[in-house]
Protein backbone atom coordinates (compact mmCIF):
# COMPACT_ATOMS: atom_id res chain seq x y z
CA UNK A 1 0.00 0.00 0.00
CA UNK A 2 1.49 3.46 -0.73
CA UNK A 3 2.35 5.08 2.13
CA UNK A 4 1.44 9.01 2.17
CA UNK A 5 3.77 12.17 3.61
CA UNK A 6 3.30 15.39 3.48
CA UNK A 7 6.28 17.94 3.71
CA UNK A 8 4.43 21.15 5.00
CA UNK A 9 6.60 24.19 4.24
CA UNK A 10 5.61 28.38 4.64
CA UNK A 11 6.07 29.82 1.34
CA UNK A 12 9.74 30.81 0.40
CA UNK A 13 11.20 27.51 2.01
CA UNK A 14 11.96 26.55 -1.49
CA UNK A 15 9.24 23.67 -1.49
CA UNK A 16 8.94 24.25 -5.36
CA UNK A 17 12.67 23.87 -6.20
CA UNK A 18 12.89 20.62 -3.63
CA UNK A 19 9.76 19.30 -5.32
CA UNK A 20 10.41 20.05 -8.45
CA UNK A 21 14.38 18.62 -8.24
CA UNK A 22 13.04 15.26 -7.02
CA UNK A 23 10.13 15.17 -9.90
CA UNK A 24 12.94 15.38 -12.27
CA UNK A 25 14.46 11.98 -10.50
CA UNK A 26 11.38 9.90 -10.73
CA UNK A 27 10.12 10.45 -7.26
CA UNK A 28 6.45 11.50 -7.07
CA UNK A 29 6.66 14.67 -5.07
CA UNK A 30 3.81 17.57 -6.58
CA UNK A 31 3.86 20.51 -5.49
CA UNK A 32 0.39 20.82 -3.90
CA UNK A 33 -0.25 24.47 -5.68
CA UNK A 34 0.34 22.70 -9.02
CA UNK A 35 -2.66 19.91 -8.14
CA UNK A 36 -5.69 21.13 -10.01
CA UNK A 37 -8.87 21.25 -7.67
CA UNK A 38 -7.33 21.11 -4.67
CA UNK A 39 -6.52 24.45 -3.37
CA UNK A 40 -7.95 27.81 -3.79
CA UNK A 41 -8.86 31.22 -1.77
CA UNK A 42 -11.87 31.45 0.08
CA UNK A 43 -14.49 33.76 1.82
CA UNK A 44 -16.04 33.54 5.15
CA UNK A 45 -19.20 32.67 3.36
CA UNK A 46 -17.15 30.04 1.13
CA UNK A 47 -17.09 31.30 -1.66
CA UNK A 48 -13.96 31.42 -4.05
CA UNK A 49 -11.95 34.13 -5.70
CA UNK A 50 -8.56 34.86 -7.65
CA UNK A 51 -5.92 36.26 -5.44
CA UNK A 52 -5.24 39.25 -6.65
CA UNK A 53 -1.05 40.30 -7.09
CA UNK A 54 -1.22 43.12 -5.24
CA UNK A 55 -3.46 41.71 -2.16
CA UNK A 56 -3.50 43.98 0.65
CA UNK A 57 -4.46 44.16 4.62
CA UNK A 58 -8.44 44.05 3.79
CA UNK A 59 -7.78 41.05 1.36
CA UNK A 60 -5.30 38.76 3.33
CA UNK A 61 -7.61 39.44 6.87
CA UNK A 62 -10.69 37.97 4.73
CA UNK A 63 -9.58 35.45 2.41
CA UNK A 64 -7.66 32.17 3.07
CA UNK A 65 -5.98 29.81 1.58
CA UNK A 66 -7.23 26.67 2.18
CA UNK A 67 -7.43 23.10 0.39
CA UNK A 68 -10.65 20.72 -0.29
CA UNK A 69 -9.96 17.73 2.25
CA UNK A 70 -12.76 15.83 -0.01
CA UNK A 71 -10.75 16.11 -3.61
CA UNK A 72 -7.11 15.64 -1.30
CA UNK A 73 -9.00 12.25 0.48
CA UNK A 74 -9.52 10.73 -3.09
CA UNK A 75 -6.09 12.32 -4.71
CA UNK A 76 -4.05 10.37 -2.21
CA UNK A 77 -6.42 7.07 -2.92
CA UNK A 78 -5.74 6.99 -6.33
CA UNK A 79 -1.70 7.08 -6.01
CA UNK A 80 -0.48 3.63 -6.75
CA UNK A 81 3.37 4.48 -5.64
CA UNK A 82 4.66 6.43 -2.40
CA UNK A 83 3.48 10.10 -2.64
CA UNK A 84 5.55 13.04 -0.84
CA UNK A 85 3.04 16.25 -1.36
CA UNK A 86 5.12 19.49 -0.75
CA UNK A 87 2.69 22.56 0.49
CA UNK A 88 0.71 24.38 3.06
CA UNK A 89 -2.78 25.34 3.51
CA UNK A 90 -4.82 27.30 6.21
CA UNK A 91 -6.97 24.08 7.42
CA UNK A 92 -3.47 22.09 6.86
CA UNK A 93 -3.28 20.77 10.39
CA UNK A 94 -7.21 19.58 10.00
CA UNK A 95 -6.19 17.40 7.07
CA UNK A 96 -2.73 15.71 8.65
CA UNK A 97 -5.34 12.77 9.65
CA UNK A 98 -4.90 11.64 6.05
CA UNK A 99 -1.22 11.27 5.77
CA UNK A 100 1.16 8.44 7.44
CA UNK A 101 3.58 11.05 8.29
CA UNK A 102 4.14 14.87 8.16
CA UNK A 103 6.98 16.43 8.33
CA UNK A 104 7.95 20.60 8.16
CA UNK A 105 10.63 22.70 6.40
CA UNK A 106 12.15 24.84 8.67
CA UNK A 107 13.75 27.84 7.28
CA UNK A 108 14.87 30.89 9.15
CA UNK A 109 12.70 34.57 8.71
CA UNK A 110 15.95 36.00 6.92
CA UNK A 111 16.46 33.56 4.38
CA UNK A 112 12.53 33.65 3.62
CA UNK A 113 12.16 37.08 3.02
CA UNK A 114 15.08 37.00 0.75
CA UNK A 115 13.17 33.97 -0.93
CA UNK A 116 9.91 36.03 -1.36
CA UNK A 117 11.11 38.59 -2.94
CA UNK A 118 13.82 36.64 -5.15
CA UNK A 119 13.36 37.97 -8.88
CA UNK A 120 13.01 34.85 -10.01
CA UNK A 121 10.19 33.59 -7.82
CA UNK A 122 7.08 33.14 -9.66
CA UNK A 123 4.46 33.11 -6.47
CA UNK A 124 3.49 36.59 -6.54
CA UNK A 125 2.91 36.23 -2.42
CA UNK A 126 5.16 38.51 -0.52
CA UNK A 127 5.91 41.11 -3.67
CA UNK A 128 4.21 43.81 -0.97
CA UNK A 129 5.50 45.26 2.00
CA UNK A 130 2.29 43.81 3.84
CA UNK A 131 2.16 40.84 1.73
CA UNK A 132 5.71 39.78 3.11
CA UNK A 133 5.29 40.43 6.61
CA UNK A 134 2.03 38.60 6.47
CA UNK A 135 4.00 35.83 5.11
CA UNK A 136 6.65 35.88 7.73
CA UNK A 137 4.27 36.19 10.69
CA UNK A 138 2.00 32.86 9.35
CA UNK A 139 5.18 30.91 8.62
CA UNK A 140 6.67 31.66 12.45
CA UNK A 141 2.66 30.57 13.38
CA UNK A 142 2.50 27.68 11.38
CA UNK A 143 6.23 26.94 12.54
CA UNK A 144 4.77 27.09 16.56
CA UNK A 145 1.78 25.15 15.66
CA UNK A 146 3.53 22.24 14.21
CA UNK A 147 6.33 21.81 16.93
CA UNK A 148 3.01 21.77 19.37
CA UNK A 149 1.99 19.12 17.34
CA UNK A 150 5.47 17.23 17.40
CA UNK A 151 6.09 17.68 13.85
CA UNK A 152 9.20 16.50 13.02
CA UNK A 153 11.41 19.56 11.91
CA UNK A 154 13.70 19.27 8.81
CA UNK A 155 16.49 22.08 7.64
CA UNK A 156 16.02 23.20 4.33
CA UNK A 157 19.66 24.19 4.33
CA UNK A 158 20.62 20.98 2.55
CA UNK A 159 20.24 19.20 -1.13
CA UNK A 160 16.66 18.04 -2.13
CA UNK A 161 18.31 14.90 -2.06
CA UNK A 162 19.58 14.78 1.53
CA UNK A 163 15.95 15.85 2.64
CA UNK A 164 14.39 13.13 0.71
CA UNK A 165 16.56 10.34 2.12
CA UNK A 166 15.54 11.56 5.48
CA UNK A 167 12.06 11.57 4.69
CA UNK A 168 12.25 7.85 2.69
CA UNK A 169 14.49 6.34 5.62
CA UNK A 170 11.99 7.61 8.46
CA UNK A 171 8.48 7.08 6.64
CA UNK A 172 8.73 3.22 7.83
CA UNK A 173 12.02 1.75 9.35
CA UNK A 174 10.81 -1.78 8.35
CA UNK A 175 11.22 -0.09 4.72
CA UNK A 176 14.19 1.08 5.16
CA UNK A 177 16.79 1.38 2.37
CA UNK A 178 19.62 -0.53 1.13
CA UNK A 179 21.74 -0.42 -1.10
CA UNK A 180 22.47 -3.76 -3.07
CA UNK A 181 24.85 -5.08 -5.96
CA UNK A 182 23.99 -8.06 -8.52
CA UNK A 183 26.76 -9.22 -10.72
CA UNK A 184 29.42 -11.93 -11.28
CA UNK A 185 33.10 -11.95 -9.81
CA UNK A 186 36.36 -12.10 -11.78
CA UNK A 187 37.98 -15.76 -10.96
CA UNK A 188 40.23 -14.61 -8.46
CA UNK A 189 42.83 -17.69 -9.65
CA UNK A 190 42.77 -15.54 -13.31
CA UNK A 191 45.15 -13.57 -14.88
CA UNK A 192 42.11 -10.94 -15.50
CA UNK A 193 41.73 -10.92 -11.72
CA UNK A 194 45.80 -10.23 -11.44
CA UNK A 195 45.26 -7.71 -13.82
CA UNK A 196 42.95 -5.86 -12.39
CA UNK A 197 44.05 -5.74 -8.79
CA UNK A 198 47.53 -4.28 -10.77
CA UNK A 199 45.52 -1.57 -12.22
CA UNK A 200 43.37 -0.69 -9.38
CA UNK A 201 46.65 -0.55 -7.06
CA UNK A 202 48.46 1.94 -9.89
CA UNK A 203 45.68 3.90 -10.37
CA UNK A 204 45.66 4.44 -6.47
CA UNK A 205 49.40 5.59 -5.68
CA UNK A 206 49.91 7.81 -8.43
CA UNK A 207 46.44 9.28 -9.12
CA UNK A 208 44.15 9.08 -5.90
CA UNK A 209 41.44 6.64 -7.03
CA UNK A 210 38.70 6.19 -4.69
CA UNK A 211 37.89 2.78 -5.63
CA UNK A 212 39.96 0.32 -3.78
CA UNK A 213 39.69 -3.51 -4.26
CA UNK A 214 39.04 -5.55 -1.36
CA UNK A 215 37.40 -9.10 -0.41
CA UNK A 216 34.34 -7.51 -1.02
CA UNK A 217 34.52 -4.67 -3.46
CA UNK A 218 36.78 -7.17 -5.87
CA UNK A 219 36.60 -6.62 -9.54
CA UNK A 220 33.48 -8.00 -10.88
CA UNK A 221 30.59 -7.57 -14.01
CA UNK A 222 27.51 -5.19 -12.47
CA UNK A 223 24.60 -6.62 -13.73
CA UNK A 224 22.18 -4.43 -11.79
CA UNK A 225 22.42 -2.02 -8.54
CA UNK A 226 19.72 -0.59 -6.98
CA UNK A 227 18.27 0.65 -3.60
CA UNK A 228 15.77 -1.42 -2.03
CA UNK A 229 13.68 -2.01 1.43
CA UNK A 230 15.28 -3.95 3.46
CA UNK A 231 12.78 -6.43 4.39
CA UNK A 232 12.48 -7.65 0.52
CA UNK A 233 16.28 -8.65 0.28
CA UNK A 234 15.39 -12.23 1.22
CA UNK A 235 12.73 -12.17 -1.96
CA UNK A 236 15.60 -10.78 -3.89
CA UNK A 237 18.14 -13.45 -2.97
CA UNK A 238 15.30 -16.42 -3.14
CA UNK A 239 14.70 -15.14 -6.94
CA UNK A 240 18.09 -14.38 -7.79
CA UNK A 241 18.93 -18.14 -7.06
CA UNK A 242 16.43 -19.44 -9.08
CA UNK A 243 17.84 -17.47 -12.00
CA UNK A 244 21.61 -18.86 -11.19
CA UNK A 245 19.83 -22.74 -11.11
CA UNK A 246 18.38 -21.86 -14.86
CA UNK A 247 21.53 -20.03 -16.51
CA UNK A 248 24.42 -21.79 -18.05
CA UNK A 249 28.07 -20.26 -17.84
CA UNK A 250 29.05 -18.21 -20.71
CA UNK A 251 32.43 -16.24 -21.62
CA UNK A 252 32.67 -12.60 -22.20
CA UNK A 253 35.06 -10.83 -25.18
CA UNK A 254 36.97 -8.24 -23.30
CA UNK A 255 36.81 -4.77 -25.85
CA UNK A 256 39.28 -2.40 -24.43
CA UNK A 257 39.82 0.11 -20.93
CA UNK A 258 37.78 2.85 -21.48
CA UNK A 259 36.45 5.50 -19.11
CA UNK A 260 33.65 8.04 -18.06
CA UNK A 261 33.86 11.66 -18.66
CA UNK A 262 33.38 12.31 -14.61
CA UNK A 263 36.60 10.05 -13.92
CA UNK A 264 35.75 6.31 -13.74
CA UNK A 265 37.96 3.67 -15.53
CA UNK A 266 36.90 0.37 -16.68
CA UNK A 267 36.82 -2.84 -18.88
CA UNK A 268 34.32 -2.54 -21.48
CA UNK A 269 32.73 -6.07 -22.32
CA UNK A 270 30.49 -7.65 -25.73
CA UNK A 271 27.21 -7.64 -25.22
CA UNK A 272 26.13 -11.50 -26.31
CA UNK A 273 22.69 -12.55 -26.01
CA UNK A 274 23.21 -14.54 -22.72
CA UNK A 275 24.60 -11.86 -21.19
CA UNK A 276 21.43 -9.69 -22.41
CA UNK A 277 18.91 -12.29 -21.64
CA UNK A 278 20.72 -12.75 -17.87
CA UNK A 279 20.46 -9.16 -16.97
CA UNK A 280 17.03 -8.88 -18.33
CA UNK A 281 15.96 -11.39 -15.87
CA UNK A 282 17.46 -10.26 -13.19
CA UNK A 283 16.27 -6.66 -13.84
CA UNK A 284 12.38 -8.02 -14.53
CA UNK A 285 12.51 -10.13 -11.08
CA UNK A 286 14.73 -7.48 -8.97
CA UNK A 287 12.62 -3.88 -9.66
CA UNK A 288 9.17 -4.58 -8.81
CA UNK A 289 10.64 -4.89 -5.17
CA UNK A 290 12.69 -1.86 -5.12
CA UNK A 291 9.23 -0.17 -4.44
CA UNK A 292 10.11 3.38 -3.58
CA UNK A 293 13.62 3.45 -2.50
CA UNK A 294 16.67 5.29 -4.73
CA UNK A 295 19.96 5.03 -5.10
CA UNK A 296 21.66 8.77 -3.58
CA UNK A 297 24.92 8.19 -5.47
CA UNK A 298 22.47 7.99 -9.17
CA UNK A 299 21.21 11.53 -7.95
CA UNK A 300 24.38 12.99 -7.41
CA UNK A 301 24.73 16.54 -9.74
CA UNK A 302 28.08 15.04 -11.92
CA UNK A 303 25.65 12.46 -13.20
CA UNK A 304 23.74 13.71 -16.78
CA UNK A 305 20.83 11.36 -18.02
CA UNK A 306 19.24 11.61 -21.69
CA UNK A 307 15.91 10.84 -21.40
CA UNK A 308 15.95 7.45 -21.56
CA UNK A 309 17.86 7.01 -18.52
CA UNK A 310 15.72 9.10 -16.90
CA UNK A 311 12.79 6.88 -17.67
CA UNK A 312 15.07 4.00 -16.27
CA UNK A 313 16.21 5.50 -13.36
CA UNK A 314 12.30 6.27 -12.49
CA UNK A 315 10.99 2.45 -13.33
CA UNK A 316 13.94 0.46 -12.13
CA UNK A 317 15.98 2.29 -9.72
CA UNK A 318 19.21 2.48 -12.30
CA UNK A 319 19.72 4.58 -15.31
CA UNK A 320 21.98 1.82 -16.66
CA UNK A 321 19.59 -0.77 -17.39
CA UNK A 322 17.96 -2.93 -20.48
CA UNK A 323 18.72 -1.05 -23.66
CA UNK A 324 20.76 1.29 -21.76
CA UNK A 325 22.98 -1.42 -20.25
CA UNK A 326 26.53 -1.14 -20.75
CA UNK A 327 28.51 -4.36 -19.37
CA UNK A 328 31.88 -3.46 -17.75
CA UNK A 329 34.72 -3.96 -14.71
CA UNK A 330 34.91 -1.20 -13.15
CA UNK A 331 39.04 -0.59 -12.19
CA UNK A 332 39.12 3.02 -10.44
CA UNK A 333 37.88 6.45 -10.23
CA UNK A 334 40.14 9.41 -10.13
CA UNK A 335 39.47 13.38 -10.07
CA UNK A 336 40.89 16.20 -11.69
CA UNK A 337 43.32 14.26 -14.29
CA UNK A 338 44.61 13.72 -17.62
CA UNK A 339 41.83 11.03 -18.21
CA UNK A 340 43.35 9.76 -21.73
CA UNK A 341 47.35 9.67 -20.70
CA UNK A 342 45.88 7.53 -17.58
CA UNK A 343 44.07 5.48 -20.28
CA UNK A 344 47.19 4.89 -22.37
CA UNK A 345 49.46 4.38 -19.40
CA UNK A 346 47.63 1.55 -17.94
CA UNK A 347 46.09 -0.36 -21.45
CA UNK A 348 49.58 -2.57 -22.01
CA UNK A 349 48.78 -3.73 -18.46
CA UNK A 350 45.64 -5.60 -19.56
CA UNK A 351 46.00 -8.54 -22.03
CA UNK A 352 43.78 -10.92 -21.01
CA UNK A 353 40.95 -10.88 -23.86
CA UNK A 354 37.93 -12.86 -22.21
CA UNK A 355 36.33 -12.97 -19.09
CA UNK A 356 34.60 -16.62 -17.88
CA UNK A 357 30.96 -15.60 -16.35
CA UNK A 358 30.28 -18.39 -14.15
CA UNK A 359 28.43 -17.25 -10.73
CA UNK A 360 25.94 -14.43 -9.52
CA UNK A 361 26.87 -12.96 -6.18
CA UNK A 362 24.33 -10.35 -4.45
CA UNK A 363 26.24 -7.48 -2.04
CA UNK A 364 24.51 -5.09 0.33
CA UNK A 365 25.75 -2.03 1.79
CA UNK A 366 24.38 -0.92 4.54
CA UNK A 367 25.72 1.60 7.09
CA UNK A 368 28.92 2.01 4.89
CA UNK A 369 29.29 -1.50 4.97
CA UNK A 370 29.40 -3.88 2.63
CA UNK A 371 29.06 -7.67 2.65
CA UNK A 372 28.21 -10.69 0.41
CA UNK A 373 25.30 -12.16 1.53
CA UNK A 374 25.05 -14.64 -1.62
CA UNK A 375 26.87 -16.57 -4.08
CA UNK A 376 25.50 -18.55 -6.62
CA UNK A 377 26.93 -20.59 -9.10
CA UNK A 378 25.70 -21.13 -12.50
CA UNK A 379 24.98 -24.30 -14.62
Amino acid sequence: MAKHILIIRPSGSGKTYISASLRNQGVNAPDADLVDGLSGWFGAAGKQVTYPENADKEFLDNYEFLWDKNFLSKFLQEQENDIYLFGMSGNVFEIIDLFDKVYFLKTSPEILAQRLRHESRENPMGRTDYQLQNALNWAKEIEERAKKLDIEMIDTNQAPEKIFSKISNDTNESKKCVWIGIGSDVQKESNLYAECININKLLSERYGNSVRFSEVEAPHLNFYDLDVPKNNLNEIVLEISKIASDTRRFNLQIKTINYFPFGLFFIDLENIPALSNLHKNIVKTASPLKENCICEDYLQPHRKYNSIQKSMLKLHGNPHVLSQFMPHITLGLVRNQNLQSIQKEIKPILTETMLKVNNIHVVVEENEKRKVIANFDLK
